[in-house]
């Protein structure tokens, strides 16, 4: 099922909370009032399980999205340009590692660093780019998501990124699931930056990951929306196959229709 999703902007901010509307079928919009609603869905992260790697042919990024997918490990990825985080291709084997040990391993000789953030891990340059920390530490009133998937919260995320950035403009994009894809209940955060909400988002249920691309030299050859969110269950595919690059070719959406 394809949901269309349109946030408006009058240009001003009343309170600082972002008005939108989600057409969802009845054109209801959900929302839960506390503040951490939802958190039941929320699933810890053993930073001392056992991870084997053993890939031939592939960057560190392919390979970040490999431990992620098969080991569930919530994981955020800034991508800088230029990166060594897409190049160049090297075989990258090892076992019996940590999650610690797997991503100091996979970045290696790269210009990368990883941290861990509550439950999730963030992979970002070592001198991270102006644009790409202002999208990261905007501060939002509230977060609202809806009944949806992991990839549609980032979706919605985006909406709320893109209103704060370009308060003149408006926002729209297509939340698509299938019967089988695994549901978030709706919730609600209260007084969170962008980073919060999507570390948030990757750690519930089956968990997953959010990539954050840099902002466009050339707008006109790029999608519009920088930050996404995969979930491990419904998009394994997909995140294997995600580009380095967010040309407007390259394909970040999941399918499927209900």
């Amino acid at each position: 099922m394809t949901k269309p999703l349109t946030l408006c902007s009058s240009g001003e901010h009343v309170n600082g909370i972002l008005e939108f509307v989600l057409q969802v079928g009845l054109g209801i919009v959900l929302s839960c009032y506390a503040c951490w609603a939802g958190a039941s869905t929320l699933q810890e992260t053993q930073p001392n399980q056992v991870i084997s790697i053993n890939l031939q042919s592939v960057s560190p990024f392919q390979a970040l999205l490999f431990l992620g997918t098969k080991y569930h490990v919530p994981l955020g990825i800034v991508i800088a340009t230029p990166t060594k985080l897409c190049s160049p291709l090297k075989t990258i084997q090892f076992e019996h590692a940590t999650v610690e040990q797997a991503l100091t391993k996979v970045l290696s000789g790269s210009d990368y660093l990883w941290e861990r953030d509550g439950d999730a891990y963030i992979v970002k340059p070592r001198a991270p780019g102006e644009a790409e920390e202002q999208i990261l530490n905007l501060r939002l009133d509230r977060f609202s998501g809806s009944d949806t998937t992991i990839q549609g919260l980032g979706i919605i995320l985006a909406g709320y990124i893109h209103s704060h950035l370009y308060p003149k403009e408006g926002y729209a994009g297509d939340i698509l699931s299938t019967p089988e894809s695994e549901h978030i209940p709706p919730f609600t955060l209260s007084n969170v930056t962008v980073k919060q909400v999507a570390n948030y988002i990757v750690g519930l249920k089956n968990k997953g990951v959010w990539i954050l691309y840099p902002k466009p030299d050339q707008p006109e050859k790029t999608q519009s929306q920088q930050l996404y969110t995969y979930g491990y269950s419904d998009d394994h595919d997909l995140i294997l196959s995600l580009p380095c690059s967010n040309l407007r070719e390259s394909a970040h959406k999941g399918s499927g229709e209900m």
